[in-house]
């Protein structure tokens, strides 16, 4: 059975494209476009890993990691945050969050498959 992963992320091309690049490196993959819908699916669904964007509808990202991080449910999980803006502190806010690991975009695709398959292998010990 191949690792699950769920994909919060609010733009549409970019599901598209991550889903297609996960599904091609043999990950399962699920979505949700905001945080509500995305914390619904951690605890239901429990995927093996969560790609957060930092800014998605609702709450931003680093408040649905503190959500999840906080939750007995989901705290296990692997987060990996990502981001497309400026933000300087965004690696510092994203560890104080609770995130297991931070991505800026534009990034390249084998360092975010890299980042995903170092997580899980650690989080499987």
């Amino acid at each position: 059975m191949s690792e699950k992963i769920l994909l919060i992320e609010d733009n549409p091309d970019q599901i598209t494209i991550l889903r297609l690049r996960l599904e091609n490196a043999g990950y399962f993959v699920m979505t949700a476009m905001d945080s509500q819908e995305g914390l619904k699916k951690a605890n239901e669904d429990h995927p093996d890993l969560i790609l957060l964007d930092v800014l998605i509808p609702t709450l931003n990202g680093f408040k649905v990691c503190k959500i999840l991080k906080s939750d007995l449910a989901t705290k296990h999980i692997p987060v990996v945050m990502i981001s497309g803006y400026g933000i300087d502190d965004i690696d510092e806010r994203s560890f104080a969050a609770g995130a297991n690991d931070c991505i800026r975009k534009p990034y390249e695709p084998e360092v975010l498959l890299q980042k995903i398959h170092v997580l899980l292998e650690q989080s499987k010990t």
